[in-house]
């Protein structure tokens, strides 16, 4: 192999090594908090519709939220999201197993019953 074409050997070498470290440092890719939040929609949307509450429903959407209180006796809820604080209902056999400090989602949407 005369000089220039182990230079070149070398050189690519070299580059393809630098590309292949570069990579592999490279941190991920997080997307936009707005990708996010349209991705999680579709998801919550798509739920909503397995769970039969499409049609009339308005507004339909999911919020995050941390339960800051739970009475497992009424199945009264406090939770914060969104910067705002909530008070829900739920059957009480529904969250046995909820408690403060809990990470939820909330599934949300109304249906106008009269005018």
């Amino acid at each position: 192999m005369n000089t220039r074409n182990f230079r070149r050997s070398a050189l690519s070498i070299a580059l393809l090594a630098l590309a292949s470290t570069a990579w592999a440092f490279t941190p991920p890719q997080t997307p936009p908090t707005s990708m996010k939040l349209a991705h999680q929609e579709k998801h919550d949307m798509s739920m909503h519709k397995s769970m039969g509450m499409h049609g009339k429903m308005k507004g339909m959407h999911g919020m995050p939220g941390t339960v800051t209180a739970v009475d497992h006796a009424t199945g009264v809820v406090h939770l914060k999201s969104l910067g705002m604080d909530l008070v829900v209902h739920f059957p009480p056999p529904s969250i046995k197993g909820l408690k403060t400090g809990d990470k939820i989602r909330l599934m949300l949407g109304y249906r106008i019953t009269s005018h």
